[in-house]
């Protein structure tokens, strides 16, 4: 029976840009595929702030840009993130699998956290994430009930909350 494990990646395994993910995860995907090798199923789970942050960002300026665009919320970001990294890693462990005659099928798959709303996480939001802010973008941010932190000599930056997950059981 093969033996199972879960690995979990973080960002010192992903990156914070583009191309430091694209490096990140070619060096990754080495000792991933090790673990093929030695005869390991593996799901992989990952971090994904910095890749939130950057879409994030980069759906905001886009508004800004084209004035009747709809920004995406912060859980379809998330899901573009997942798609993303998920990608990345998906094929840069097929390429070092089959560069070792490997031939096994990597799949991604996105999900959904399920978090309980009460969870104290939202009443003091402290993850901070998205694009330097000037005062007036900070006020229109809170105007629609979302929360800001300033940064002082940056400006102002999104603050989210960070919940602890609902396990749901059947």
């Amino acid at each position: 029976m093969k033996k199972k494990v879960v690995v979990s990646l973080g960002h010192q395994a992903l990156g914070y840009t583009t191309l430091e993910q694209r490096d990140a995860v070619k060096i990754t995907s080495k000792a991933l595929a090790d673990l093929v090798e030695a005869d390991y199923q593996l799901t992989i789970t990952h971090s994904n702030g910095p890749q939130i942050s950057m879409i994030h960002k980069a759906m905001t300026e886009l508004r800004r840009v084209y004035i009747d665009y709809t920004p995406a919320p912060m859980c379809v970001c998330s899901a573009m993130s997942q798609g993303y990294v998920g990608y990345d890693i998906q094929n840069s462990l097929r390429a070092e699998l089959l560069n070792r005659g490997i031939s096994k099928t990597v799949s991604t798959i996105l999900t959904q956290v399920t978090v309980n709303p009460y969870d104290e996480a939202f009443y003091e939001p402290a993850k901070i994430i998205g694009r330097y802010m000037s005062k007036d973008d900070a006020e229109i941010e809170l105007k629609k009930g979302n929360y800001v932190a300033e940064e002082p000599g940056k400006g102002f930056r999104r603050v989210v909350a960070r919940p602890n997950q609902l396990i749901l059981s059947k």
